[in-house]
């Protein structure tokens, strides 16, 4: 065995230490796998699979070598296995041999730009492995928002969206296609809100004309709002739609130039009205669908309200639609039941209450369709403007929107403010507020004001951050401070949210019961002017709104829970995306190697 060992021993065999030369790192890595020791034509083989793993060479150089050479062979392999590793196991090839790099890198030898480009390449590794928590965030980072837009103006139902588009349309061709789409919705929207408003004008003018026939038995009631201060009202959500698609038509119409021509500053503009008006779509289109079935509530008890006196004339009995269909619920304040209020007026008839029953049940059935219609192209138009949105930062470039929204964190929070602040005071100031007589609403609307108190200061913090310079280590050590406070604001901010996500989703799902035991005087709030008699009374013997019963407010609040569960579950993406934001930030501004620079 001595001669053996003796001819292995004076084999020559490269080490990896020897890999270096005046090349760049990447240069080396490429060469390596050229090396061609001449002392040996089976160490020339192993070394040609640089990289590779151990155990994948190994039959065919076992194939190759002959009996004698066992030893040079294991010899080798362990050279292989020192200098590959095991990919699977450790990562990439740059990565397996980083200690021998280190050294090579330190030679004087290598130029300046050279250590630069591997100093670079380390930089971005680090960066890509500490961005793979934030990517995490992104459920749909991997979607192609540009193949779904692509997709969407194909298969769309309209001959004008696929003209002039190739096979593979680029960016600008699908957000200007899908603005078309957008425009389309958005007057289908605004067409929808003025059918509503025509109606309830003809319907005033309509009683005026006719209030000298109706003046005996309609003379208590009041003329209500077109428009309430409520969560629960299906026509103000409507209303409200119709309005800001107006916005967007206006948007959408004037961003088509800017598209085409690529104008980048009107195309951010364009970004941001997006930005701002799809939460609130989302808002109201959810309001539109109406599982608690509130619409039938308040046709009950705004049956004989001027507003709807033209939809009177179209489902009740010809001749009956200011007469015997407005039959108020229990026949009102002077009499007992419908029956006696229909004696009274009507020559001693007793169909009022089955007139005004059957028009009713067609009202409702007709306007649950048009509602659950008009919730569905709301929630269309929505997805639109969320593809459209996120092909459009596509044309604009990620960086030009990330220093957009870095820049104008106030205005990224102002939805979030506003819209605290406004749930807030339907909840605790507005007419139609019950605050007084159901504590959790009462605590919901003040949670909702300190979650507007925090997003302001949020955003001011955010503006802070924005116009404070790191010029030094002492600047730097302030900024770091202001965004770990900014980072539990953002946390504070989100358990607040979260509770009334978690209080209000509990509620409008009915898990748990809401505590009416005092609920005539709810409907005394709710009501505003509609059916209920008694509230002002100070009589205790008088029934307060005997109207209402409890099962019309227990839907009445299940709508407004809905609604507020609805507003908070955006708030907390928005919560969500600042503390991303703030996270990113903390970050940026920890490495930052001020000394160095």
């Amino acid at each position: 065995e001595e001669p053996a060992i003796i001819a292995s021993s004076s084999v020559t065999t490269p080490k990896a230490n020897n890999l270096t030369t005046d090349m760049p790192f990447s240069e080396n890595l490429d060469q390596t796998s050229n090396i061609k020791p001449t002392s040996n034509e089976m160490s020339q083989q192993t070394l040609s699979t640089f990289g590779a793993d151990s155990n994948d060479g190994e039959d065919e150089e076992e194939a190759k070598v002959e009996e004698g050479d066992e030893l040079i062979v294991n010899e080798a392999k362990k050279e292989q296995k020192q200098v590959s590793f095991a990919t699977d196991e450790h990562g990439p090839l740059s990565h397996q041999i980083s200690y021998y790099t280190d050294v090579s890198y330190m030679d004087d030898s290598i130029s300046i730009p050279e250590r630069r480009k591997y100093a670079r390449s380390l930089s971005q590794e680090d960066q890509s492995i500490s961005s793979m928590f934030m990517d995490k965030l992104h459920p749909c980072k991997c979607l192609s928002w540009s193949l779904l837009g692509s997709y969407i103006i194909r298969t769309f139902p309209c001959f004008w969206c696929m003209k002039n588009v190739g096979v593979s349309a680029t960016d600008r061709q699908i957000v200007i296609r899908l603005n078309i789409l957008i425009v389309f919705f958005c007057l289908a929207q605004i067409a929808s809100g003025l059918f509503l408003l025509s109606t309830a004008l003809v319907g005033y003018q309509q009683s005026a004309r006719d209030a000298a026939d109706t003046k005996e038995y309609n003379e208590a009631d009041k003329d209500k709002p077109i428009i309430t201060q409520d969560l629960w009202s299906l026509t103000t959500f409507l209303y409200f739609l119709a309005g800001i698609n107006f916005v967007l038509l206006i948007a959408a119409m004037l961003a088509q130039r800017a598209i085409r021509y690529v104008n980048l500053t009107k195309s951010v503009r364009y970004m941001w009205v997006l930005f701002w008006i799809l939460p609130l779509q989302i808002f109201f289109s959810i309001g539109l669908f109406d599982y608690n079935q509130v619409m039938s509530v308040w046709t009950k008890h705004w049956w004989d309200d001027k507003s709807l006196s033209w939809y009177r004339e179209l489902f009740c009995d010809e001749g009956t639609a200011q007469g015997k269909c407005m039959v108020p619920v229990l026949g009102g304040v002077k009499f007992d039941d419908e029956t006696a209020w229909c004696v009274k007026y009507f020559n001693n008839a007793t169909d009022c209450e089955d007139i005004r029953d059957r028009a009713q049940y067609e009202f409702v059935v007709a306007h649950y369709i048009y509602f659950t219609v008009n919730g569905i192209g709301a929630l269309i138009l929505a997805a639109l403007m969320w593809v459209t949105l996120n092909v459009l930062q596509a044309i604009i470039t990620l960086p030009i929107v990330q220093r957009s929204k870095e820049s104008n964190i106030p205005l990224w929070l102002t939805f979030p403010i506003i819209g605290s602040y406004m749930i807030g005071y339907v909840l605790l100031f507005s007419e139609t507020s019950i605050d007084e007589v159901l504590e959790d609403f009462k605590w919901m609307g003040i949670t909702y004001m300190v979650s507007g108190g925090s997003f302001t200061l949020l955003a001011l913090v955010g503006l802070v951050l924005k116009c404070y310079p790191v010029l030094n280590t002492r600047q730097k050590k302030v900024k770091l401070s202001m965004i770990r406070f900014f980072l539990v604001l953002i946390i504070l901010t989100f358990f607040a949210v979260a509770v009334v996500f978690a209080t209000s989703l509990i509620y409008s799902l009915n898990i748990v019961d809401l505590p009416l035991t005092s609920y005539s005087q709810i409907a005394c709030a709710l009501d505003m002017e509609g059916s209920c008699t008694g509230c002002d009374s100070q009589s205790p013997d008088e029934e307060v709104c005997p109207e209402w019963s409890k099962d019309d407010v227990a839907k009445v609040l299940q709508t407004i829970t809905k609604q507020s569960a609805t507003i908070a579950a955006i708030f907390l993406a928005y919560a969500l995306s600042t503390w991303k934001y703030g996270f990113v930030l903390f970050r940026h501004v920890s490495r930052y190697q001020i000394e160095y620079v």
